[in-house]
C-alpha cells in the first residue's frame, strides 16, 4: 500500500529526533504515574499530553521538500499518499501514548477512562491534524509554539477571561453554544473541563474542524510546487 511505503520511507529520512521521542517517553510516564496512583487525575495527564502534541505535531514540510528529501517518494508513491503518511508519522507517537494512558485507567478500574471520552478523544484529533496542516509550511515546531503562545495570551488576559465566565454564566442557549465552540476551537483544552456546555455539540465542532484541517493540509501538499532550496 502505498501510505505504508511512504511512512516506512518517513521513518528512515525523517525519524523523530532522539530528544522529541525521549520527551514523549517522559510525558508519557508521568501520565502513567498520575493515573496509576490517582485515576481521577487522568486530565492532568491527558492535558499535558495534549499540549505536548501541538508542538510535536508541528513537523513542517516545505523545508525537506523543497530540498529534495522527499523526492523518491514523492515519484513512487504520489503527493496524496505521502501527505497522508506525513500526517500519521507526525501524530501518531502520542496517540499511541493516549491511548496507552487509556489502557491504564481501565486497568485501574475506571469503567469510562477519560482518555476514550468522546470530548476528548476529538480535541487530541482536532490538535493532532490542525497542528501538522498549520505546519506545513514553517519549521519543525513553529506553529505549535505560536499556538501555544496564543492560549497564554488568552488565558493571562483580562478579555479572555471575562469571555470565558461570560460564557459559562449564560443559560442555554445559542449564544452559548457558538462562544464555547469559539473557544475549544482555540483552546481545545477546555474539553478537559466537565464544566463545558453542549460537551456533544462541541466534539462534532472538533470533529468537523478536524476534516477541514485534514482536508486543507493535503490539499497544500497536493497542489503546492516545490522548487529545489539549498538543504539547511
Amino acid at each position: 500500500m502505498a501510505v505504508i511505503r511512504a511512512m516506512r520511507f518517513l521513518r528512515v529520512i525523517e525519524a523523530t529526533p532522539a530528544w522529541m521521542a525521549t520527551l514523549t517517553a517522559a510525558v508519557g510516564a508521568y501520565g502513567a504515574v498520575v493515573i496509576w496512583f490517582d485515576p481521577e487525575g487522568a486530565d492532568n495527564a491527558l492535558g499535558t499530553l495534549l499540549l505536548w502534541q501541538m508542538l510535536a505535531a508541528s513537523r513542517g514540510f516545505v523545508g525537506p521538500a523543497s530540498s529534495g528529501y522527499f523526492d523518491p517518494v514523492l515519484q513512487s508513491v504520489g503527493r496524496k499518499a505521502l501527505a497522508i503518511a506525513h500526517a500519521v508519522h507526525a501524530s501518531a507517537p502520542v496517540v499511541a501514548v493516549w491511548i496507552v494512558l487509556g489502557l491504564l485507567e481501565f486497568a485501574r478500574g475506571v469503567d469510562e477512562p477519560a482518555a476514550f471520552d468522546p470530548g476528548r478523544l476529538s480535541a487530541l484529533v482536532f490538535v493532532s491534524l490542525t497542528a501538522w496542516a498549520l505546519s506545513l509550511p514553517s519549521p519543525r515546531l513553529i506553529t505549535g509554539s505560536l499556538w501555544l503562545a496564543v492560549l497564554a495570551l488568552t488565558a493571562t488576559t483580562r478579555f479572555g477571561l471575562e469571555q470565558y465566565a461570560a460564557m459559562l454564566s449564560r443559560g442555554d442557549g445559542i449564544v452559548q453554544t457558538i462562544q464555547a465552540a469559539a473557544f475549544v476551537l482555540v483552546c481545545p483544552f477546555l474539553m478537559l473541563e466537565p464544566v463545558m456546555p453542549s460537551r456533544t455539540g462541541l466534539a462534532l465542532t472538533l470533529a468537523g474542524a478536524s476534516i477541514l484541517s485534514g482536508w486543507a493540509g493535503l490539499a497544500f501538499v497536493v497542489r503546492r510546487d516545490y522548487p529545489l532550496e539549498p538543504a539547511r
